[in-house]
């Protein structure tokens, strides 16, 4: 269960960076919601029955999964592996086997190989962007047509299904027709799903909404990213030097990170003696991109205990991204280590903590300050 590890540990550093957000839009509803992680525990548990019954088959994907350590789960900048060819080939052969054949392969796949092709999935709708390409499009939703709903949380199938769809409108396919034809090689529930979707109406189909998701820019092409709900507007092309920032950290000790857009800073890490200095320049923040990185398991042995992030926000006037930077540089928290730099309009700040009591804290402040001059280096060659 190594990848689907990986990805709980991923998730729980975005759901910290999240929690405010979700807190905004939600304060005021008394919507029913459903409990982080209980969707992805049930799947489990399926996962557990099936194994005990036993009698289904060889795997044609047999532990084959992405590495996170290499950035193979990171959307930015994928690019095509000798895995991805593999799994091209099985997609084939599942979309022009039987029915009954097509059920014997997807009882054989297990949860982490589930979870393979939904990354693939993903991957899958990079290419197809970025080379305007139907058949890559195709190979993606039957990566989706494979898997068993009972054995994943269904939002992350929806998710692909939402991003291939969105893929499909930008490079001008009949996105619904596609979506239909595929379904018809899924199993009842993953249907279900393409079905419903294709009936939802254009808003609902945003990645941003829908997906949490939002395209960026990229040196090699059209990425993706997660995207929160806040204001977004930036000036300066911050979703760039995030890229460049997410690249320092890699070149550390933190390959693993996921990048953010239109996220915010929780006010959690500036704790100020005057919360209206703090508020005001808040309120002045016209967009934020945020990186959360993971330690390397050669670094520390309590690596999946780490935390790093970095937020970079861009304020309408230069003063109030000296008066976060002030904060920042002068709070003392007993918690975690920070630090800030300004470069015009622009604050970036890095933040770091053991996330377990009892833990040790990989980074020190002290130690942290040498991500800090690379970091003013980048932020100075966008606002020339």
């Amino acid at each position: 269960m190594e990848f689907v590890t990986i990805i709980i540990c991923i998730s729980l550093v975005i759901i910290m960076i999240g929690i405010s957000v979700f807190k905004k839009q939600h304060k005021k509803k008394k919507d029913k919601f459903v409990v982080l992680g209980t969707q992805f525990a049930r799947a489990g548990q399926i996962e557990k029955l099936r194994k005990l019954k036993g009698g289904f088959g060889v795997s044609p994907i047999p532990g084959w999964h992405y590495d996170a350590w290499r950035r193979e789960t990171n959307l930015v900048n994928p690019v095509l592996l000798p895995l991805d060819s593999q799994l091209v080939e099985i997609c084939t052969n599942f979309s022009i086997s039987s029915e009954a054949e097509r059920i014997k392969i997807r009882n054989s796949i297990n949860m982490d190989e589930l979870y393979t092709l939904l990354m693939f999935s993903k991957r899958a709708a990079v290419f197809a962007i970025r080379k305007r390409d139907k058949d890559w499009l195709v190979k993606g939703l039957s990566a989706v047509a494979m898997i068993d709903l009972n054995r994943v949380d269904y939002r992350d199938v929806i998710s692909s299904i939402n991003l291939l769809h969105h893929v499909a409108n930008r490079i001008e396919i009949n996105d619904d027709n596609l979506l239909t034809d595929i379904a018809d090689l899924s199993g009842k529930g993953v249907a279900d799903l393409m079905f419903q979707f294709s009936r939802q109406p254009k808003k609902d189909k945003d990645i941003r909404i829908s997906a949490g998701y939002m395209e960026i820019e990229t040196p090699k092409g059209i990425g993706f990213v997660h995207c929160y709900n806040n204001p977004y507007h930036p000036t300066y092309k911050i979703d760039l030097i995030i890229q460049e920032i997410s690249d320092l950290l890699a070149a550390d000790q933190y390959p693993n990170s996921d990048i953010a857009v239109a996220s915010d800073i929780p006010t959690f890490w500036l704790k100020a003696g005057n919360n209206r200095v703090l508020n005001k320049a808040l309120g002045n923040v016209k967009a934020v991109v945020s990186v959360s990185a993971n330690l390397q398991p050669q670094a520390n042995t309590k690596n999946d205990y780490q935390m790093l992030i970095v937020f970079l926000a861009e304020l309408s006037e230069s003063a109030y991204a000296k008066s976060l930077c002030r904060i920042a540089e002068t709070s003392r928290p007993s918690t975690f280590c920070i630090h800030g730099v300004v470069v015009e309009s622009l604050f970036c700040m890095i933040v770091a903590r053991s996330l377990a009591q009892g833990v040790e804290p990989f980074e020190t402040t002290e130690g942290l300050k040498r991500f800090m001059l690379p970091i003013s280096e980048i932020l100075n060659k966008y606002v020339v």
